[in-house]
């Protein structure tokens, strides 16, 4: 695992960041928190980047020509560079790429003469994490989007314009173009660049999901994970998937995008399974059976996560109350906790965390915390 000197690591970069005119060090460390940089999930190193002034933006120069946003008003007579930063994670997987970025607001035009030195066409979906909004020029149409609601759709071969005004922190996954059907890769839109479906939001929160616990986090990811995000893409154009059925009835889509919501909503107490299945756009019932096939259900995924939290929290050097802990987690009373913690690890909390002192006093605390972290990742692939 990559715990030894996650925290310094994070603490160095963000100390670099400060020096990027248009990514504060507040803005640059809540993303580092977003990521989860310090809580890695496998032992596969991402490439890190970081793209600054000019000679970031020539860094982009053979894929894309970065710019001021119009509006912006002229601070150099090259443009922005001054001001340009970008922070970005990326790792190349089996069959996709997945990535993360943290960018200021600028203006990224791929050309014709870019499209056409593209010797390995592709198509790249993305989201944003944080609210955000802008425009996709495209065929000769302007597309306004607003993430995270919206799902970006972009074909390589086929020359567009994106124009955003506010630091973005888009993440995102790219398919080869020849596994996405015949359509893909000519130099034509197969589909609109923004998708505003049901089934492209539970897209977003699924690849989400996938891009920052692999592209950040080193998580192991699977063929199969890899492929279903191929078939959720199919979908979006209406296209077959390669196993014959709609995205939205695959378990594993279905599983990590109910993941996203309940690492977003754990600490409600009132968050349950209904409430996934309204934001997934499906019934209780066919929520259960997508499960299923995967092996769980609802109730025990939000139950896991909370369980897992409130160990974190007891593994702490300094454990809350058990009141305290119980809400930090999401659980409704200190009942709760208790019952569900047995349940779970067949200990109660108050014991749980007796022994944990107990042998925490021969252990180094780092090796604590490592051990804990390890714990909480593994309960979340």
């Amino acid at each position: 695992m990559k715990t030894a000197g996650a925290s310094a690591a994070i603490a160095g970069a963000t100390e670099r960041a400060s020096a990027h005119a248009g990514l504060p060090d507040e803005v640059v460390r809540r993303w580092y928190d977003r990521m989860g940089v310090a809580d890695p999930h496998g032992d596969h190193l991402a490439r890190r980047i970081d793209r600054v002034g000019t000679a970031g933006i020539a860094e982009h120069a053979p894929t894309m020509h970065i710019s001021e946003p119009p509006g912006s008003g002229a601070r150099d007579p090259d443009g922005f560079s001054g001001e340009f930063a970008e922070l970005s994670y990326w790792r190349q997987l089996s069959v996709i790429g997945v990535f993360a970025a943290l960018r200021t607001p600028c203006t990224t035009e791929r050309t014709a003469a870019h499209a056409r030195t593209d010797s390995a066409p592709f198509a790249l979906i993305c989201t944003q994490i944080t609210p955000g909004d802008g425009i996709i020029g495209l065929d000769g149409h302007d597309h306004s989007y607003r993430h995270p609601a919206d799902l970006l759709v972009l074909d390589s071969t086929v020359p567009y314009r994106q124009i955003t005004h506010t630091v973005a922190d888009p993440v995102g996954i790219w398919v080869p173009a020849e596994l996405l059907g015949s359509e893909y890769g000519q130099g034509r839109p197969v589909i609109d660049p923004v998708q505003s479906s049901p089934l492209a939001r539970a897209a977003g929160a699924f690849i989400v999901t996938l891009a920052v616990h692999a592209a950040v986090r080193g998580a192991d990811v699977d063929v199969e994970t890899e492929l279903a995000v191929v078939d959720l893409v199919r979908g979006l154009a209406g296209r077959p998937t390669r196993a014959t059925h709609r995205p939205a009835d695959n378990g594993v889509i279905v599983r990590e995008a109910a993941l996203t919501l309940i690492e977003r909503h754990f600490r409600d107490p009132s968050f349950s399974a209904d409430d996934i299945a309204e934001a997934l756009h499906m019934s209780r019932r066919n929520l259960y059976r997508r499960l299923a096939e995967v092996g769980t259900s609802p109730a025990a995924m939000i139950a896991e996560y909370r369980t897992q939290r409130a160990r974190q929290l007891l593994c702490s050097d300094r454990p809350p109350m058990i009141e305290h802990i119980a809400k930090s987690a999401g659980f409704s009373s200190p009942a709760t906790l208790r019952r569900h913690f047995h349940a779970r690890f067949g200990v109660s909390p108050d014991r749980f965390r007796r022994d944990e002192a107990a042998m925490a006093q021969a252990r180094h605390p780092e090796s604590l915390q490592a051990d804990t972290r390890q714990a909480v990742a593994g309960s979340r692939r």
